[in-house]
């Protein structure tokens, strides 16, 4: 985990149970996208750097910019403002996106493959995971030629590693290991 994101977690956590007591995830969802879109804004970066502007006036451009009323989302992006966090607000969004998917049941994955996977593929190796780990999957697929053949699967902290590049490395090491023990009697 990174630096920013350790520090972003948190932040994550106390929104999500906050959204999660008012039952309203949607609701904190479009608050944290909104606001990331708004910092993509380089002239309001400028003033929120700024130490001349106070974190009251920071606050209220903000929420104009967003239309907010929520006295919670006010004060949540008035603490992140105070705190000097404003900036970690995409760091936060993903965090928050991954408590409202655990909260669901849903568990991530990424999928690596030699090659591009069709549609129907990419759906049966994700129905397959989600079976095996008994709980919805959602998956992302990249491509690695490296990899050879086969898969690498990641699902939280576990990778399943099925590739072709895994599969000739193991070969390789088992048979140094033979030739090693062969000779050495």
């Amino acid at each position: 985990m990174s630096y920013r994101a350790s520090i972003a977690r948190p932040y994550a956590e106390a929104i999500f149970s906050i959204a999660l007591e008012k039952n309203d995830l949607n609701a904190f969802t479009k608050l944290l996208q909104d606001l990331v879109l708004l910092l993509e804004n380089s002239e309001l970066l400028l003033v929120l750097n700024s130490p001349l502007i106070t974190v009251a006036k920071k606050t209220t451009i903000i929420t104009t910019a967003l239309d907010l009323k929520n006295k919670v989302a006010i004060a949540f992006i008035e603490l992140l403002l105070q705190n000097k966090r404003i900036l970690l607000a995409q760091d936060t969004l993903c965090h928050y996106i991954d408590l409202c998917d655990r909260h669901a049941g849903v568990t991530k994955a990424h999928i690596v493959s030699a090659y591009v996977l069709p549609k129907k593929l990419q759906d049966n190796i994700c129905q397959a995971l989600s079976k095996q780990q008994q709980q919805q999957i959602v998956a992302t697929y990249s491509v690695d030629k490296s990899l050879i053949a086969g898969l690498k699967v990641t699902i939280a902290e576990k990778v399943i590693d099925l590739s072709g590049q895994s599969m000739l490395y193991k070969l390789r090491k088992s048979l140094l290991n033979y030739e090693e023990t062969n000779y050495a009697t």
